[in-house]
């Protein structure tokens, strides 16, 4: 069954979401109940035996290495010991990436394996640089295996989470919570069903296949139809964590008021940036990966469709078309690290009021991309 589709699947969400709005509204932690539905959500999700023991193996290792890795940085800090940790918790996504490759392996296949991924290897990167100091295995697996975003996002960061599980909240304050959750569910799926449908059927599916002006109808209406596909399924997935109390990051950050192509970036697809750029440039990592490693490992693996390819070449190469530089040429790191979409907000405006200036923004989207396309990037 697949996540945010189908009358099924919100049947099952409704029946599992009205104990936890009565819980919450009566003041109570949804800290057990969600991670119950979780589970209950999960076994409903991967419908056949092979893709629940798929599931089973891969929690049970990530677990281990997350404890392990807990126990062991007590008293050995080797940045080595760090390295074979984290290939081994990233094994699974790479298999899975291969076997778009090697279609033997596509029987390792497991839904939502990007996203989990990187909910653990964030944590053994935190527990490396002492930000963790302490693992609950409820919590660790109710965030390792958070069903509201298995499958399609946002990627959240486990010290964030665990504060949302074991906040007090009264009745009054998960009213209002439960209200935005309820607000962005329903908005999420009018995105996802009515707008990005209407566009694909009164647009996109109506163009010719050939001609100048039909492919940049076809470029505009696609950028269209895949902003409200994604920022359906994401608001979606906000917008049911609410209903369990976890306040999940926003996903997108209105990226069609931007004035170029890189403030568009900035403000498209936040949550694995706004997760991986805090891990990547602080602390211990920040002394041994690139400025652009960001955008580059989203590029590498996050893609949905294991069948397809193995890397997303939009998000490379953006991640190479942005490599920062100091002005000898050097490669340098930003060390701009944004921890919340607030911030992002916060950091935008004054950009985009340098940048815009006079023009709309949309017209400076055009020529900058009419720009790239045509004369090189000139």
């Amino acid at each position: 069954m697949d996540s945010y589709h189908g009358i099924l699947f919100f049947g099952i969400l409704i029946l599992v979401s009205i104990p936890a709005a009565i819980l919450g509204l009566r003041g109570k932690s949804l800290r057990i109940y969600g991670f119950l539905a979780t589970l209950l959500l999960l076994l409903t999700a991967f419908d056949t035996w092979a893709a629940r023991l798929s599931l089973l193996c891969f929690w049970a290792l990530q677990t281990a290495l997350c404890f392990g890795y807990l126990r062991l940085r007590r008293t050995c800090g080797k940045r080595w010991v760090l390295w074979i940790f984290l290939l081994l918790s990233l094994l699974p996504l790479i298999l899975v990436k291969v076997s778009a490759l090697v279609p033997p392996l596509r029987i390792l296949a497991l839904l939502g394996v990007s996203y989990m991924t990187f909910r653990a290897a964030q944590v053994l990167i935190e527990i490396c640089d002492g930000h963790i100091k302490e693992l609950s295995l409820l919590d660790f697996s109710y965030f390792l295996l958070f069903f509201p975003s298995v499958s399609s996002g946002p990627i959240d960061r486990y010290r964030r989470f665990a504060k949302d599980l074991h906040q007090e909240r009264s009745g009054e304050a998960y009213y209002e919570l439960l209200r935005l959750g309820v607000w962005k569910l329903m908005t999420g799926a009018f995105y996802n069903f009515v707008l990005g449908n209407l566009i694909w059927e009164l647009w996109l599916a109506r163009l010719p296949e050939t001609g100048f002006l039909a492919t940049w109808s076809y470029l505009y209406g696609y950028t269209l139809f895949m902003f409200f596909n994604f920022a359906g399924y994401s608001r979606m997935a906000i917008g049911t964590a609410y209903v369990f109390g976890v306040k999940l990051p926003e996903n997108f950050n209105q990226p069609f008021k931007s004035v170029d192509m890189k403030d568009f970036w900035s403000r498209w697809h936040l949550a694995p940036g706004l997760c991986l750029h805090p891990l990547l440039h602080g602390g211990f990592a920040g002394q041994v990966v690139p400025g652009t490693a960001d955008q580059l490992l989203c590029g590498l693996f996050h893609h949905h469709d294991p069948h397809g390819p193995v890397a997303r070449p939009d998000l490379v190469l953006s991640g190479l078309r942005h490599l920062p530089r100091r002005s000898d040429g050097r490669q340098r790191d930003p060390g701009h690290q944004v921890e919340s979409v607030q911030e992002a907000e916060k950091a935008a405006p004054a950009q985009a009021a340098h940048d815009g200036d006079h023009l709309p923004s949309v017209w400076l989207w055009t020529a900058d991309l009419f720009r790239q396309t045509f004369l090189g990037g000139i």
